[in-house]
């Protein structure tokens, strides 16, 4: 409607009730109309009951990959990822660059530090003399059914060169749950040098507990020997909104 116009009579809305660019028409009630200002630069507009329009801008919701921790192993015998928040919906453990101190011990990842029966797998694990699956390592697929960890951070690995030292990721869904198993993703590889052949696996692994995740624990298995990264590497652990 222009100016001056009578909207009682014709059901229309005065153009005067809109002030700014970018403000729309919202209802207040039943045949009640409302001015909303538009809101701030990268806003979205949200639904919220408490508000006179029932609407409301609001910053973008925060999603993605938050850093929860960042660690750079130098001769540990074990790190612990401990009081992990039960705010996301998964964890991300990523590590590169892990060395150990000599020919003579394995380290692997605990939930919990939980050490009973509780980890199994199903996956294709890759042992041999060429990290490639074409190549002439034997290809498999492996299952650990009752285990006490997951084997992740490699076994003599002492040659100090990034491609050649335990590098890899693993996911945990629904981490927190009280009810639920967890369901983990793991892709790792690492040379043994003791016995001259490459590792790498593609694995699921179970966490048959209903226990919520708390804490991600990295152990020494065997030996005597200690972890540390090769300069430019580290350890994360990431929490997905």
């Amino acid at each position: 409607m222009t100016t001056g116009r009578i909207p009682s009579i014709e059901g229309g809305i005065q153009p005067t009730i809109v002030d700014a660019k970018g403000d729309i028409i919202a209802a207040t009630a039943a045949d009640t109309p409302a001015r909303l200002a538009v809101g701030a630069n990268d806003t979205v507009l949200t639904a919220d009951s408490s508000t006179a329009t029932g609407l409301k801008w609001a910053a973008v919701a925060a999603g993605g990959m938050t850093l929860i921790s960042e660690t750079v192993a130098s001769a540990n015998s074990s790190i612990s990822f401990s009081s992990i928040s039960g705010s996301y919906k998964q964890l991300v453990l990523v590590w590169s660059g892990i060395l150990h101190s000599g020919n003579g011990s394995e380290f692997a990842l605990r939930l919990n530090n939980n050490s009973s029966g509780v980890y199994s797998s199903e996956g294709i694990r890759v042992t041999g003399t060429s990290i490639a699956i074409s190549g002439a390592g034997d290809t498999s697929v492996t299952s650990q059914a009752a285990g006490s960890y997951i084997y992740t951070f490699g076994k003599n690995v002492t040659n100090n060169d990034v491609s050649t030292a335990s590098n890899g990721y693993l996911t945990i869904d629904n981490y927190a749950s009280s009810t639920k198993n967890k369901v983990i993703n793991a892709n790792f590889m690492y040379y043994d040098a003791s016995n001259a052949t490459y590792h790498t696996a593609n694995c699921l692994f179970m966490f048959q507990s209903t226990t919520a995740v708390t804490s991600l624990d990295i152990v020494r298995l065997t030996g005597t020997d200690t972890i540390s990264n090769i300069a430019n590497t580290t350890i994360r652990l990431y929490g997905v909104a």
